[in-house]
C-alpha cells in the first residue's frame, strides 16, 4: 500500500514519482493476516504522576517505569524565558535538555537529544511542553526513565530560564489486533485538514474461488 492508491480528497496522497501532494500525512496497514500485529497509536488508558522537581544542570532525575506501556509523555515547565539586557530590552533566551530511558538489561537509548530538548524564545510566563517517548516492544522492564537539564542554572535575577519537570504519563494503546481483517490507520495534519478527510482507497486484489 502506498500513497498513490490512497486518495484524500479525491487526490492521491504522494504522486508516483513519490512527491508528496499531502505533507505529515501518515500510514499504516495490516493486510488481514491472523497473526497481524495492532498498529500503534490508538490510546487507550493513561495515567498520570506528578514529578514537580525543578532540574538543575548535570543532575539527573529518575522516575521508575514498571508498568508495560507503548508510549511516554514527559511534561517540562519552563517558569520564564527572558533576559534583560542592561539597555531595558527584554530578549529570549534558551533551555536545553535530554530524556533517556535504561532498561532493566542496562541498555540506554536517548530519546530526546540536546536539539529536541531545546526550548527556545521568549515569555514572561510559565510555558510547558510535552516529548512523547515511543516504547519498542522489546524493551525489558523495569525502565529507568531520566531527565537531565543541560543548560547551565542561571543565578542571575536578569536572566530567567529555569526549568522544571512538572510530570509523566505512561500511555498504553488498544490492544486490538483485529486478525484476518485488512484495516488501514492514517494521521495527518489538523491544519492542513479542519475537519476529517474523506479518505478512499484503489484496491487491486485477486480473485479466489472457495
Amino acid at each position: 500500500l502506498n500513497g498513490t492508491q490512497i486518495l484524500q480528497q479525491s487526490s492521491p496522497s504522494s504522486a508516483p514519482d513519490n512527491r508528496k501532494n499531502f505533507q505529515d500525512v501518515k500510514t499504516e496497514a495490516r493486510f488481514g493476516t491472523a497473526n497481524q500485529t495492532k498498529i500503534k497509536g490508538f490510546k487507550d488508558t493513561e495515567t498520570e504522576f506528578t514529578v514537580g522537581q525543578r532540574l538543575l544542570q548535570g543532575i539527573t532525575q529518575t522516575r521508575t517505569i514498571n508498568n508495560t506501556v507503548d508510549r511516554i509523555r514527559v511534561t517540562l515547565q519552563i517558569d520564564s524565558l527572558q533576559r534583560f539586557k542592561d539597555d531595558g530590552d527584554i530578549v529570549g533566551l534558551v533551555a536545553t535538555h535530554n530524556i533517556k530511558i535504561t532498561q532493566n538489561n542496562g541498555t540506554t537509548t536517548t530519546f530526546i537529544n540536546n536539539t529536541k530538548g531545546r526550548i527556545e524564545g521568549k515569555t514572561p510566563n510559565a510555558y510547558t511542553r510535552d516529548f512523547i517517548l515511543d516504547i519498542p516492544d522489546n524493551f525489558v522492564y523495569p525502565l529507568q526513565l531520566k531527565v537531565t537539564r543541560v543548560t547551565p542554572d542561571s543565578t542571575d535575577p536578569k536572566r530567567q530560564n529555569n526549568s522544571r519537570w512538572l510530570q509523566y504519563t505512561e500511555i498504553q494503546d488498544k490492544a486490538d489486533r483485529f486478525p484476518n481483517t485488512a484495516h488501514v490507520a492514517i494521521r495527518v495534519d489538523a491544519e492542513q485538514f479542519p475537519q476529517t478527510p474523506n479518505v478512499m482507497f484503489r484496491i487491486r486484489g485477486r480473485r479466489i474461488k472457495i
